[in-house]
């Protein structure tokens, strides 16, 4: 399951194109930066990170009021917020085994 929303969190971030005609610019940056923003403005801070199989970093920030944000790193290049919202919800009773 957690393996699950995780490709999820990425594929929007990657069919879903940061910028597109009538929307703002993608934010990127230092991911430090993107971070310290994320914690400082918005009340976020990190709660799931995993690598991708190309070998980018994602990141989801969430804050208790249920705003998130997703980030993607790649080695070459920098941070990039790639998806936001306002209705997260944590899943607490993740199964590691497939059901039927």
């Amino acid at each position: 399951m957690f393996r699950k929303l995780m490709i999820a969190l990425f594929m929007l971030g990657v069919l879903i194109p940061p910028s597109s005609p009538g929307h703002a610019a993608p934010v990127c940056g230092e991911r430090a930066t993107l971070a310290n923003t994320l914690e400082v403005r918005y009340a976020e801070i990190l709660a799931f990170a995993a690598l991708t199989d190309d070998g980018k970093l994602m990141e989801v920030f969430t804050s208790r009021t249920g705003t998130f944000t997703v980030i993607v790193t790649s080695p070459q290049s920098p941070s990039c917020v790639v998806a936001t919202g306002s209705a997260w919800e944590g899943i607490h009773n993740i199964k590691t085994t497939p059901t039927a």
